[in-house]
């Protein structure tokens, strides 16, 4: 099997697996917080990360700088105040989760965004989410 072959079908896998995921139309944002891999959660910050930069539609900036970390996204940044390191260690995780997970990838220099698999779990999360009125009726 050439190269190409193998990536479509590690992209097709991995699209398969997200949706398994997430079937839970009826489910609350919290509990969408399900499986990237056999037996392993997105955290609930990693969600909050990639649904803002999802809604925000802006790239991802991890900054260090003398009193810590910060992951800016826009006009927004997490933790979004000024939090010891114990916070800032959890969202600093929760950003490489994303990264493991494939949901955000490296842009250039020290500019992160939002993967096409990210972009797409993020629209499932939202549109989950939300009451089940408010969704659009689909049509065979």
């Amino acid at each position: 099997m050439g190269a190409a072959q193998q990536i479509q079908r590690l992209g097709a896998q991995k699209k398969h697996a997200i949706r398994q995921g997430f079937h839970q139309p009826s489910a609350t944002l919290p509990s969408l917080v399900q499986p990237t891999a056999p037996g392993r959660r997105l955290m609930p910050e990693a969600v909050e990360i990639l649904l803002a930069a999802a809604k925000q539609d802006q790239p991802l900036l991890p900054v260090q700088y003398d009193g810590g970390w910060v992951l800016q996204c826009g006009p927004i940044q997490f933790p979004s105040d000024q939090t010891g390191p114990r916070k800032q260690a959890t969202y600093r995780r929760a950003f490489e989760q994303l990264i493991q997970s494939g949901l955000v990838e490296h842009a250039h220099g020290n500019v992160w965004g939002i993967s096409h698999d990210g972009y797409l779990l993020a629209d499932q999360l939202i549109a989950a989410a939300q009451p089940r009125s408010a969704q659009p009726e689909t049509t065979l």
